[in-house]
């Protein structure tokens, strides 16, 4: 038997025409999509340098002071932010100017202050600190092309030598000689510290903490300092008429990038 009839044959492509509408209008699985990540952070600096002083790099402290100045010994509650203002080099001197340093704060006002110093560290590695107004005189003179720079800083000054090492002693050469350790700054034995509680460095991050410590007979200070971020910690007793001030670092910002960096992909 042929199919040839024009009405068989008619009844053959309307049932090809349901099944390919069948086909089509059957539902395309999707496969639903991942939701959105947010951008990762950017990774946290570490710097490598030994005392970072770049200028807009910032530290926060926060503790205590006790009042000496009233003879009672109040407590007062501060927090500090110390920033490097600007930086510049002369004649292989480093100098950074900071709107306060921690370890100068004074327990003797009756209103916590701090005034601008200037950090300086001369080519072989010692740092002096100087406040700012008696500073002009050596930043004249480091100037000036002319001057050998003879006595140009003396031992009063100088809060750290570098590289620190556990026994390293700096200052009056007197104090030095001394075997009570007193009179001079002396560096103790470091140890391994975790930050993970310093808002913005790595929660993972370990390094070794230095005690610098400068003793007299009525008073003491004592400093923390980590290489690569700077002074952790701070902490003056005067043994006699009430006054000290603690200090902890709580909070720690690097230096931004140059903007022609951070503009960049």
């Amino acid at each position: 038997m042929k199919f040839s009839s024009p009405l068989l044959l008619a009844l053959l492509v309307l049932c090809g025409c349901h099944s390919a509408k069948q086909k089509a209008a059957a539902p395309v699985a999707t496969t639903p999509s991942a939701p959105a990540q947010p951008p990762a952070p950017p990774p946290l600096v570490r710097p490598a340098v030994f005392w970072p002083l770049d200028a807009g790099t910032r530290w926060t402290y926060a503790g205590t002071v006790i009042d000496g100045a009233s003879g009672v010994g109040r407590t007062n509650a501060v927090r500090l932010t110390c920033v490097v203002k600007e930086t510049q080099t002369l004649r292989g001197h480093q100098l950074a100017r900071l709107n306060c340093f921690p370890p100068a704060l004074s327990p003797w006002d009756g209103a916590p202050t701090n005034a601008p110093y200037v950090l300086l560290r001369t080519p072989a590695g010692a740092w002096h600190a100087i406040e700012a107004t008696q500073a002009r005189p050596v930043l004249a003179r480091l100037a000036d092309p002319k001057d050998a720079l003879d006595d140009l800083l003396t031992f009063e000054t100088q809060v750290l030598a570098e590289p620190l090492k556990a026994g390293l002693r700096w200052g009056d050469p007197v104090g030095m000689q001394r075997l009570d350790g007193l009179y001079c700054w002396v560096t103790g034995t470091p140890r391994a510290a975790s930050l993970a509680e310093i808002a913005g460095l790595a929660k993972d991050w370990q390094l070794d903490v230095f005690p610098v410590v400068f003793r007299t007979q009525p008073d003491q200070l004592d400093v923390q300092f980590a290489p690569t971020i700077g002074i952790l910690a701070t902490d003056y007793v005067h043994h006699g008429t009430p006054g000290e001030v603690h200090l902890r670092l709580i909070e720690f910002h690097p230096a931004p990038p140059p903007a022609s960096a951070a503009h960049q992909p």
